[in-house]
C-alpha cells in the first residue's frame, strides 16, 4: 500500500467513504484522484454507479444496450483496480442511462430507498457525489437522489460534490454561490498516473471500440487532459 498523506487535513481521519457516480466513468473523471488517495491510505471505499451507461451509442447495431451496459460495468471494475479499489467494492444500481425516474415517482422512491439502505450499510464518514448543478440531466438527477437518501442518515456523513461538465457546458448560474458553498481543491499529483489509467480503462468511451455509431459519445482528449489537472475540485455546502 502506498504511503500517501491526504492533502486536506479534514479528510485525514476518514475510515469509510462512498463515491456515487452517475455513469460508469464519472467515478474516474470526477473523483478518481481522491479515491486513489483514500484507497492508498487504507480507507474502506465503496463506489456506487447509478446508471447502466447503455445510452452512449444508441445507433450501434453491434453494441445493443445490454451488451454495452455489460462492457461498461466491466470497464468500471478495471478502472477501479487502477485506483486501488477491488471490484467487489463496486455497486451498480442499473438505472437507465438517460431515462432516470422522475422525482416523487414510485420508481424514484424505490431507487432512493435502495440507495439509502446501501449507504446505511456502509456507514460512511465521507460521501462524494456529482455537483448538484452539473450541466447534465443525469448528473443533476443522481445528485438529487443521493441528497434525498442522505437526509435519512444519522449521523449525516460529510458530503463533497464534484463537477464533471461544469467548465465545458455550465452557465454562470450553474456555479456554486460562495455564500452557500466552499470550494476545496485536493492535490492529486502523486496519483495522476493511476487516474489517467482509470479513465483510459473506459475503452468504450475513449476509443473506437464501438465503431459503428459515428454519432455516439466519446470523451474528447482535451476534456480528458483537463480532468487530469494536478488537483480535483469539490464543493461543500456551508452550514447556514
Amino acid at each position: 500500500m502506498l504511503n500517501l498523506s491526504l492533502p486536506v487535513p479534514e479528510l485525514q481521519g476518514v475510515t469509510r467513504a462512498v463515491a456515487i457516480a452517475p455513469h460508469p466513468d464519472d467515478e474516474s473523471i470526477g473523483c478518481g484522484g481522491l479515491l486513489a488517495l483514500l484507497s492508498a491510505r487504507g480507507v474502506r471505499v465503496r463506489v456506487v454507479v447509478a446508471t447502466d451507461g447503455g445510452a452512449s451509442h444508441p445507433n450501434s447495431r453491434l453494441w445493443r444496450r445490454r451488451r454495452l451496459a455489460r462492457v461498461r460495468r466491466s470497464e468500471t471494475v478495471d478502472a477501479l483496480a487502477h485506483l486501488g479499489i477491488s471490484g467487489r467494492r463496486a455497486t451498480f444500481l442499473d438505472l437507465l442511462d438517460g431515462d432516470l425516474p422522475q422525482p416523487g415517482s414510485a420508481a424514484w422512491n424505490a431507487a432512493r430507498d435502495g440507495l439509502c439502505a446501501k449507504l446505511s450499510a456502509e456507514r460512511p464518514e465521507l460521501v462524494l457525489l456529482p455537483w448538484r448543478r452539473d450541466p447534465h440531466a443525469d448528473h443533476r438527477a443522481v445528485a438529487a437522489l443521493a441528497l434525498e437518501s442522505l437526509d435519512a442518515l444519522s449521523p449525516r456523513p460529510r458530503v463533497l460534490e464534484y463537477p464533471v461538465w461544469l467548465d465545458e457546458n455550465g452557465s454562470a448560474a450553474d456555479y456554486p454561490d460562495p455564500a452557500h458553498f466552499r470550494c476545496i481543491e485536493v492535490p492529486i499529483a502523486p496519483v495522476l498516473p493511476a487516474k489517467r489509467s482509470a479513465i483510459a480503462a473506459h475503452l468504450s468511451q475513449t476509443t473506437d471500440l464501438v465503431h459503428d455509431d459515428p454519432t455516439g459519445f466519446r470523451l474528447d482528449p482535451v476534456f480528458v487532459e483537463r480532468a487530469l489537472a494536478p488537483f480535483e475540485r469539490y464543493f461543500e455546502a456551508v452550514a447556514s
